[in-house]
């Protein structure tokens, strides 16, 4: 599954717990050995370091969870399906609010554009406009009646 969802077991939630558990006690541990670290004595450039060092343990962790969410986003895995039925599911509410008199139908518009598909592939004139009729939300605005 793409979207993760909440524990549906006892087992599952233990583990979970187990986890939370292990995360706490690091937390801890970690917390202890800085303050046991603040009141030894050190030289002054050492004492520096130890007071800033959760600081830098939290730019650190943003910087790590900014790369994570980053590489997550660049290889997200795309869903030729999921597009297709969503992209139908969109056809379908604009003809149902359409048919409810939300949205004005679709008239044919003529709509000018600089190229055309054989200009961007280099045959045709350059510069020269032509016309096309809007078919679809792409081409044409909605216009949105709201009744309160």
């Amino acid at each position: 599954e793409l979207v993760p969802t909440l524990p549906r077991t006892g087992q599952e939630q233990a583990l979970v717990m187990k986890n939370i558990t292990k995360l706490a006690i690091s937390f801890v541990v970690v917390a202890l050995l800085w303050l046991l670290a603040l009141r030894t004595k050190w030289s002054p450039a050492v004492e520096w370091v130890v007071q800033i060092l959760p600081l830098y343990a939290l730019v650190s962790f943003g910087f790590y969870s900014l790369a994570v969410i980053g590489y997550r986003v660049a290889t997200f895995p795309t869903c030729p399906e999921a597009s297709e039925e969503l992209q139908k599911e969109i056809l379908e509410a604009k003809a149902d609010l359409t048919a409810k008199g939300v949205l004005e139908p679709i008239e044919k518009v003529e709509v000018e554009t600089p190229l055309d598909a054989r200009q961007e592939q280099g045959q045709g004139e350059p510069n020269s406009a032509r016309k096309r009729y809007a078919t679809d939300a792409r081409d044409a605005s909605f216009k949105v009646e709201a009744t309160f």
